[in-house]
């Protein structure tokens, strides 16, 4: 395996290893997927102060360190205004993470799972909100290559929270199956039909945004290529794999969707539950045209390329 081959297995590995974490733990939806580091924090920290003296003030110590990490970007030579925002973050962290280790203390809303996704979101908004900020500013002073691999970290983000929504996605199927096959206790009623599409749901879905995945993973070999020479064979060779793969997705994806809607109907009748409603892949639609129109662009302009070069 030569070094470009390994570069770009190194994204789909993260990816692979992501999903396994995501799998691990029974997640129902993305917001609680989010809060779960700051839950098993909140956790971890409470079993240890409950384990004596000594573990009480390891725990305290290991609560400020936690608290204090927003603080340690400001070691960064490259300071600004925005980063006025790391101090309160780390001020929220203090208030989270106590929230989290003492949740019974919290005021009424919050003692509850979704609590938890609001105690975990201000925090992620108000470090997201550094984090665009710094990024606008870093991206204005950018030369073309660090442009492309912004741009190339992006995708791999992208891809990285589609496979985060296939195993949000897998977790719920599973929970809902689980949650029906134990209400269904009437003789002679077979869950069967509803398990099957209550998996075909899954199973569309998961197709949507792992063929998200495949065209953003292209999309980065694109720019890898477009950062070597725009005008070579391995840019226009990618660009072809990015404007198939989107062809495909279109297809896939639509078909996909209208397959499952009209046998969703036709066995309405031995359906008793499922958790199924009218979908239009829209964000799937949009990156795939979007792959498509820019691929065919950059084909077009390398052949006129290559077309100039031969009258020259």
């Amino acid at each position: 395996m030569n070094g470009r081959s390994l570069k770009h297995l190194i994204p789909v590995s993260i990816l692979a290893i992501l999903l396994a974490v995501c799998l691990t733990f029974e997640t129902p939806d993305l917001l609680s997927l989010l809060a779960l580091p700051f839950t098993l924090v909140g956790d971890s920290l409470r079993v240890l102060s409950l384990s004596g003296s000594v573990c009480n003030l390891f725990a305290v110590i290991l609560y400020v360190l936690i608290a204090l990490l927003p603080l340690t970007l400001l070691l960064r030579k490259n300071r600004g205004k925005e980063d006025i925002l790391l101090p309160l973050c780390s001020a929220l962290m203090f208030y989270v993470l106590y929230y989290m280790v003492n949740p019974t203390l919290r005021p009424l809303l919050l003692q509850s799972a979704v609590g938890d996704s609001i105690l975990s979101g201000t925090v992620y908004s108000v470090l997201g909100c550094w984090a665009v900020i710094k990024l606008v500013r870093y991206c204005g002073n950018l030369t073309a290559s660090g442009s492309f691999r912004i741009l190339r970290s992006f995708l791999y983000v992208c891809a990285a929270l589609f496979l985060v929504a296939i195993a949000v996605k897998f977790t719920a199927c599973r929970m809902d199956i689980t949650a029906f096959s134990a209400e269904n206790t009437l003789p002679g009623l077979s869950p069967t039909a509803t398990v099957i599409f209550s998996l075909l749901a899954f199973a569309v879905s998961a197709l949507e945004y792992g063929l998200m995945i495949v065209i953003l993973l292209y999309a980065a070999n694109l720019l890898s290529a477009l950062e070597l020479d725009p005008y070579s064979a391995d840019c226009t060779a990618a660009a072809a794999q990015v404007s198939l793969w989107s062809h495909r997705s279109l297809l896939l994806v639509v078909i996909a969707n209208t397959v499952l809607h009209v046998a969703q109907l036709l066995f309405a009748s031995r359906i008793q539950h499922l958790n199924v409603v009218f979908h239009i892949p829209v964000v799937g639609l949009a990156i795939s045209f979007t792959a498509l129109a820019l691929s065919h662009l950059l084909v077009q302009g390398n052949r006129l390329k290559e077309d100039n070069d031969l009258f020259i």
